[in-house]
């Protein structure tokens, strides 16, 4: 379930700079010279509309595993959002801020960019699509540094997110 982060953080990440200069160049190419990852997968079982709608609500983190903080229970221009992994004195914490939504007919999602604290310096976009046959893809975009090889199970993981049943 994600929780909403309290006033005066949201404040201070919403104030914060990215840590990265081609903030969202992920609705285009990644730079040149920063690890990239592109994953895709076509989603069983859901329907646009709601994939979408589940996507904006952070569930892509959450369902990867992610305890998840936001300004806003949905993602919105500008919302900031904590995620979280590991358990106590483990646990990482990961601030973004969101960069753009996309809000086409046929194409809904948003990408968000690391904030100083994040343990990588970079972007992700998460999209949805739907396909000519009804179908709907979900594609995951990042560019990084450090390399993204940590990253990639989690990106594995939030392919899978919205394949879930729905709490």
């Amino acid at each position: 379930m994600v929780s909403l982060l309290d006033p005066a953080s949201v404040a201070h990440l919403q104030a914060a700079p990215f840590t990265y200069d081609d903030v969202g160049a992920t609705l285009d190419a990644p730079p040149a010279g920063w690890a990239t990852l592109r994953v895709t997968r076509i989603l069983e079982r859901r329907d646009f509309e709601q994939a979408a709608a589940e996507l904006l609500a952070w569930q892509v983190q959450e369902g990867a595993g992610l305890r998840v903080a936001a300004s806003s229970p949905q993602v919105v221009a500008d919302a900031v959002v904590r995620a979280q992994i590991g358990l106590g004195p483990l646990r990482i914490s990961a601030p973004c801020r969101v960069v753009a939504l996309i809000g086409e007919p046929d194409r809904a999602g948003f990408v968000y960019g690391t904030l100083p604290r994040h343990p990588v310096q970079g972007e992700e976009l998460f999209a949805l699509q739907r396909l000519g046959d009804g179908s709907v893809r979900l594609e995951v975009v990042a560019f990084s540094r450090p390399a993204l090889g940590a990253a990639r199970p989690l990106a594995q993981r939030y392919l899978h997110a919205l394949d879930r049943p729905a709490r």
